[in-house]
């Protein structure tokens, strides 16, 4: 059962950069030379929705599905649905276990 919310109820505004002082955002990362804004994009979301409910900070990896994931081109780009459908069929890995390394080669 869903409780109504009055508009009378709600700020003015809201930033989830700023909540009582922290910010539910991971930073921006930058995706260099390689074509990988549709993993970033989506990896991001998905570290702000874990930290919005559990109020955990992770840093997932974009690295992990740029080499891994083979419903995608790597850094010749993407849909981030296939990064989503990739994470929730084997999961994500943390930045650590995978740095960013804005390329999808072997060496």
């Amino acid at each position: 059962m869903s409780k109504e919310i009055r508009s009378a109820d709600l700020p003015a505004t809201f930033d989830w950069r700023d909540v009582n002082g922290e910010s539910f955002l991971p930073p921006i990362k930058n995706q260099g030379a390689c074509g990988s804004c549709y993993t970033i994009s989506i990896i991001s979301a998905l570290e702000a929705r874990t930290r919005i409910h559990y109020g955990k900070k992770m840093s997932f990896s974009p690295q992990y599905s740029l080499s891994c994931n083979f419903m995608t081109e790597g850094c010749n780009g993407g849909w981030s649905m296939f990064v989503g459908f990739f994470a929730e069929t084997f999961g994500l890995v943390s930045e650590e276990c995978a740095p960013y390394r804005a390329n999808t080669s072997r060496s």
